[in-house]
């Protein structure tokens, strides 16, 4: 026995040798990587805070998909994914980005996570549907992401990602979708209409009623009994300082929601507005662009990038962008809707600290200019945002000489209001659409009563 015990013994320590001299040599690899990058492609601790290490994965393949709707996001990930391969080879890494349907990623996401499989490591999440997925049972299948250095401090919006227990369950990966009014200079000037005339919506009405006399042209284009997309709409909520839900509790029916409805109402009575839908397969031509031919001479809107409502319908650079109008509640001259999150899908994932290390990677300065620069997509953090390639940027062939990048830099790192939603949004959303008409049939504050009602329902 006594001989038995020793054998055991000897057994252990040798394993115990031979595991320490892997481990010992796992490190070595890290230590001894160095990454083909340049300086300022690397990990920025600044920032960050200090690289994470993976010594156990050394020489391992490894594979992460991401999964997203958008061309234009694959295409800069792409970017980011083989920085990131590199920044950490000494594991056999391999980041596939996959592209999606809209509808169908988030439809194939519910139906992985109530399976219990098939879901990427990592999923892009439309702000519209993160209210679906972000409450249980669902919340717990994401990894709450860290917020290490100065993560907390330099993105510019985090709360529509947040679950209901506050836990930040994604990053955004787009932009914040700043708001502004984008006008046509040729047709002010023909109307003699000067937009630094304009501060609050009483000067903006007033304007349109001269463009219209002067030009036969509209002054802008908000579907009321038409087919209506809410974004539209809600944008100017949130500017007037409605956040549309609060700790996941519905907020619409408040006294700036009337304001703004009741001045769509009179807009519509005074005959500057464009009521009409095109049925067109774009978001330029359906709301912003050319409405059965005729050019509305201005649109108070969100931009995912700078030209990206625009630029199908500009024959020449006479677009230009100027702080929205102001209501008398607020004091907001910008605001913001949308936006997508990365998230990672820590359920279903075998490596979730790398998958959230990718995320964080993305943030960096180098990483977000990278993606502006390739894509247009404007930064989402505000270090990046303060650089001098954003800043600087003008869009000559739609914008003129305007410096359009110092006009969303400022916007944005400016604290746009925010906005979140809780999770009667997606089913919320189409009674406001199917309804919307009755703001004018039996006005605003009546409508936003019965919606205030309809929402209690669905709880």
């Amino acid at each position: 026995m006594r001989r038995l015990v020793s054998l055991v013994a000897v057994f252990v320590l040798l394993a115990g040798f031979a595991w320490a001299a892997g481990e010992q040599e796992e490190l070595e690899v890290v230590e001894e990587h160095q990454p083909d990058l340049p300086e300022e492609a690397l990990w920025d601790e600044g920032v960050l805070g200090p690289q994470p290490e993976f010594p156990e994965l050394a020489g391992e393949e490894v594979t992460l998909t991401v999964s997203t709707f958008a061309d234009e996001f694959a295409q800069y990930m792409g970017i980011w994914a083989e920085n990131f391969e590199e920044l950490f080879g000494y594991i056999d890494l391999d980041i596939e980005i996959q592209i999606v349907p809209y509808d169908e990623l988030h439809d194939s996401l519910a139906s992985q996570l109530v399976a219990g499989t098939g879901a990427p490591d990592m999923i892009t999440v439309e702000s519209g549907q993160a209210p679906r997925f972000f409450v249980p049972p669902y919340e717990d299948e994401f990894r709450e992401l860290s917020m290490p250095g100065q993560v907390s401090e330099i993105l510019v919006r985090q709360e529509p990602y947040r679950d209901s227990q506050g836990r930040q369950l994604g990053f955004e990966v787009a932009d914040a979708h700043p708001g502004f009014m984008y006008y046509r200079q040729d047709i002010f000037e023909e109307a003699g209409v000067d937009v630094d005339d304009i501060e609050t919506w009483d000067d903006y009405m007033d304007a349109g009623e001269q463009i219209v006399d002067e030009t036969g042209y509209l002054l802008t284009n908000i579907p009321v009994e038409a087919q209506v997309d809410f974004w539209a709409i809600g944008s100017l909520l949130v500017q007037n300082g409605n956040p549309i839900y609060v700790n996941g509790e519905f907020v619409m029916n408040d006294d700036n929601s009337v304001e703004v409805l009741e001045t769509i109402v009179e807009a519509r009575e005074r005959g500057i507005l464009a009521d009409e839908f095109v049925d067109d397969s774009t978001l330029h031509q359906r709301y912003l662009g050319e409405i059965e031919d005729d050019q509305v001479a201005s649109m108070i809107v969100p931009n995912w990038y700078f030209n990206g409502r625009i630029k199908p319908h500009v024959e020449e650079p006479n677009w230009r962008i100027a702080p929205a109008p102001k209501f008398e509640a607020t004091d907001n001259d910008s605001f913001t809707w949308g936006g997508t999150s990365i998230n990672v899908v820590e359920s279903q994932t075998d490596y979730p600290e790398l998958a959230e290390a990718f995320i964080l990677y993305s943030l960096t300065t180098h990483n977000q200019i990278e993606k502006f620069l390739e894509t247009g997509y404007p930064p989402v953090t505000v270090p990046a945002l303060e650089t001098d390639d954003f800043r600087e940027y003008t869009n000559p062939e739609v914008f003129g000489d305007q410096p359009v990048g110092e006009i969303y830099s400022t916007a944005i790192a400016e604290d746009m209001p925010g906005f979140s939603l809780g999770e009667t949004w997606p089913e919320l959303t189409e009674e406001i659409e199917a309804s919307f008409f009755q703001v004018v049939e039996d006005g605003p504050q009546e409508w936003l009563d019965y919606l205030e009602s309809y929402e209690a329902d669905l709880r």
